[in-house]
């Protein structure tokens, strides 16, 4: 899997003992799991014991889902994050783009995100450097790698 892919959770509302801020952009551990609540209890003779709940991403987002949302792959990353390579959707079933790779020429953010579009669907790839050339929205495309394109040139799909 590719690292951008890996699951990463926005937190959407305030709760208690949450150690995270509303907008924070969350990644689970190498377990899959990200902390709930992180609860400072005072002792009577000085001190503190900290105790730490944790939960598996997926149970978070499915058990709280006013408080986490799963974000997309290309979500709150700076355009330096993102992939130099991308791929077409394996979900685009009966679209002749399926399995194609592309270099991207440019990133960007749809400024008049139509009503088609979530606003949170916004960002854009250029795969082709003419000027007429469509935005195409990454909501259609997976990351991809150099190896993945070489393959796609040399007609190996895997």
């Amino acid at each position: 899997m590719h690292p951008l892919l890996t699951p990463r959770l926005l937190v959407t509302g305030p709760y208690p003992f949450s150690p995270y801020k509303v907008g924070e952009v969350v990644t689970p551990d190498d377990l899959g799991r990200i902390i709930i609540a992180k609860i400072e209890i005072a002792k009577k003779y000085g001190g503190y014991s900290c105790h730490t709940h944790f939960e598996q991403w997926e149970t978070a987002k499915d058990t709280f889902p006013n408080l986490f949302r799963l974000c997309e792959w290309w979500e709150f990353r700076k355009e330096s994050e993102l992939p130099e390579y991308v791929k077409y959707n394996d979900n685009l079933e009966g679209f002749k783009t399926i399995g194609q790779v592309h270099k991207v020429f440019k990133y960007g953010k749809i400024e008049d995100a139509s009503i088609l579009f979530n606003k949170d669907h916004n960002m854009y790839a250029l795969i082709n450097s003419s000027s007429e050339a469509p935005k195409i929205n990454l909501m259609w495309f997976n990351p991809a790698t150099i190896e993945d394109y070489n393959n796609y040139i040399k007609g190996i799909n895997p």
